[in-house]
C-alpha cells in the first residue's frame, strides 16, 4: 500500500512539473555567498539546530548552490528547526525561489496529509537533492558526492532511477544523519516527464510509524500479549526493525537485562546512545533462523534476552526487504 502511494505520486503530473522546475532552476543557480553567509552557514552546523552524526566527515556542502540555498532556507529561514516547511520560499529573488513558491505549499499539504515525516525531489543526473518539504541538512546537497553520500538513499538512487514506471523501492532503515540519527526508511519511485526520467521521489518514515503497528501504540495487555507478550520485525542482519517492548517500558531494566544476557558492552551502549533496539539489538534465535530461511517457527525456544517463551515467527511479504516478525 506505500509503495503503491508512492508511485501514484510519482506518476502525478503536479509532481513530474515540480520536479522539472525546481531542477531546472536548481541548476542554473550561479551564485556564491560571502564571506559573511558562508561564516554564519559553519556557525549553524556548529549549533544545536544542526543534526551532528559520525557518519558525515564534514556536514557543511561543498557545492557552492548547496551552501546558498542552505543559507537562504535553514540559516535565515524565520521558522524555528522543527517548523522550517512553514517558509513558502526565500526572499532572495532567484528563479529557484519563484519555483519553490510556487509548488511547496501544495507538497507541504500533500506531506501533512500522510504518516510520511519528509519528502524530497532528486535529480538523477547529478544526485542533487533538489527540493525537501521539511529543510533538514540533506536539502540542497549532492546524495553522490555531499555529506549524505554514504547513506542509504544515496546509495539507492541508480536503482530507483532504473524501475520501470509504476514500481518504487523500499529502503530498508538505517540511521539516516538528516532526520537526527533516528532509523529512517524509504520509499522511492522514479519521476517521468513525456516518458523521459527526470528525476525521483521519495519519502521518508522514521521507525515510530513501524513500532507503532507492531506495539498497537503500547496497547499490548488489550490485543492480548498479556503483561510481558510482544511482537516485533526482524531483519535479514538479525537486528530489529522495531523497538522492543521491555525497552519502551522500562530502558534502564532492559539494558540490565540484556548485560546479564551476555551482550557486549558496545551493543549496550549503542542501544543506550541511540535510545532504541531498533538496528541495535541482535535477535540471533532459532525462530529468527527458521524464519529467514523461509519456514514458519512455532514452539518454545529462548528469545533474544534469553528468556523462554512461546514463539511464532513467520517471513514478511514485504518486497525489496527480507524481514521476519
Amino acid at each position: 500500500l506505500l509503495e503503491r502511494s508512492v508511485t501514484t505520486l510519482a506518476e502525478d503530473e503536479g509532481i513530474a512539473l515540480a520536479m522539472a522546475e525546481l531542477g531546472a532552476t536548481y541548476m542554473d543557480l550561479d551564485v556564491q555567498l560571502n564571506a559573511g553567509e558562508f561564516d554564519e552557514l559553519e556557525a549553524y552546523y556548529e549549533s544545536d539546530d544542526a543534526v551532528a552524526s559520525m557518519l558525515l566527515d564534514d556536514p557543511v556542502p561543498g557545492s557552492q548552490t548547496a551552501r546558498y540555498l542552505q543559507y537562504h532556507y535553514l540559516v535565515e529561514n524565520p521558522f524555528p528547526s522543527a517548523l522550517r516547511s512553514g517558509l513558502d520560499a526565500s526572499s532572495d529573488g532567484s528563479d529557484y525561489s519563484a519555483a519553490h513558491a510556487r509548488h511547496h505549499p501544495v507538497l507541504r499539504n500533500l506531506l501533512g496529509e500522510r504518516a510520511w515525516s519528509d519528502l524530497v525531489l532528486v535529480d538523477v543526473d547529478t544526485g542533487a537533492l533538489v527540493y525537501s518539504v521539511n529543510k533538514r541538512d540533506d536539502f540542497a546537497t549532492d546524495l553522490r558526492l555531499g555529506p549524505h553520500r554514504r547513506t542509504r538513499l544515496a546509495d539507492a538512487l541508480g536503482q530507483v532511477a532504473s524501475l520501470p514506471p509504476g514500481e518504487a523501492l523500499f529502503i530498508d532503515f538505517s540511521f539516516y544523519p538528516a532526520s537526527g540519527e533516528v532509523p529512517t526508511t524509504f520509499i522511492a519511485a522514479p519521476i517521468r516527464r513525456d516518458g523521459l526520467l527526470i528525476g525521483v521521489v521519495a519519502v521518508s518514515l522514521p521507525v515510530a510509524a513501524l513500532t507503532a503497528i507492531t506495539t498497537t501504540n503500547g496497547e499490548w495487555v488489550r490485543t492480548g500479549l498479556g503483561e510481558t507478550g510482544e511482537v516485533y520485525v526482524v531483519g535479514n542482519d538479525r537486528l530489529m526493525r522495531s523497538a522492543s517492548r521491555g525497552f519502551i517500558e522500562d530502558p534502564d531494566d532492559y539494558l540490565a537485562r540484556a548485560a546479564k544476557a551476555g551482550y557486549p558492552t558496545e551493543v549496550i551502549e549503542a542501544i543506550e546512545a541511540s535510545r532504541t533496539t531498533v538496528l541495535t539489538q541482535p535477535v540471533e534465535t532459532e525462530a529468527v533462523e527458521d524464519a529467514l530461511a523461509g519456514d514458519r517457527f512455532l514452539g518454545v525456544t529462548r528469545n533474544y534476552l534469553d528468556d523462554e517463551t512461546v514463539t511464532v515467527a513467520a517471513p514478511l511479504l514485504i518486497d525489496d526487504v527480507q524481514w521476519i516478525a
